[in-house]
Order: structure tokens, then C-alpha cells, then sequence
């Protein structure tokens, strides 16, 4: 339910964006769905697509999505992608968890594993 508290927290900024105690506990939730998302995707692992990618449009994929989904091709694991992607290191996580949980991709193992 990390998406929901960030939600609360961020309204709850919104109203007294001052507030220490509300930037804490949106960073501390942060580094918590970090860790969460960290140990469903591991970094070193290798993200591969399960389908073609003429068969994405049939997942209801944001652009930015898309974007990622096309990305994946075997050549770069986990921590690459958070990185070398413009979505940024959670919303890369989060992608990647919706990819396998839909079956868009797999994670395969480094050829050195």
C-alpha cells in the first residue's frame, strides 16, 4: 500500500508543506518501497521481455512504460535500467514489478551466475 500512503502524505503536504514529520515519513516510506521493489526486481538481475513487442499494445502500458518495455533486450540488469532510464529509479521498479507480474517480462539470471 506504498502508493496510497505516498498519496496521503503528499496531501497532507500540500496542506502544511513545512512540516519536518511529513518529509520524513515520505522519505522514510520512499527508502521502504525502494527496498520492497528491490527484493521482487533484484539489480543484478537481467530483464527480459516474455513477448513481442508488437504484442504490447495489448497491456494497458503508459508511454513511459512502453518506453522501458522496449528497452529490454537482455543487454542491461536492473540497476542499469534505473539509471539509464528518464523514469528514474522508483518508477523504473515499479514498471519492471508490472512487467513480470503481467507477464511482459522475465528476469534472467547475469551469463556469469
Amino acid at each position: 500500500q506504498y502508493e496510497e500512503a505516498r498519496e496521503v502524505l503528499a496531501t497532507a503536504l500540500s496542506v502544511a508543506p513545512e512540516s519536518r514529520r511529513g518529509r520524513a515519513l515520505l522519505h522514510t516510506l520512499r527508502v521502504e518501497q525502494l527496498e520492497f521493489l528491490y527484493q521482487q526486481v533484484p539489480p543484478h538481475r537481467i530483464p527480459v521481455l516474455s513477448v513481442a513487442t508488437r504484442e504490447l499494445k495489448a497491456f494497458d502500458l503508459s508511454p513511459q512504460e512502453t518506453y522501458l518495455a522496449t528497452r529490454l533486450d537482455g543487454r542491461f540488469d536492473v540497476a542499469t535500467l534505473t539509471v539509464a532510464t528518464p523514469l528514474g529509479e522508483l518508477d523504473t521498479l515499479r514498471a519492471l514489478r508490472k512487467f513480470l507480474h503481467a507477464g511482459i517480462a522475465r528476469l534472467r539470471r547475469p551469463a556469469s551466475d
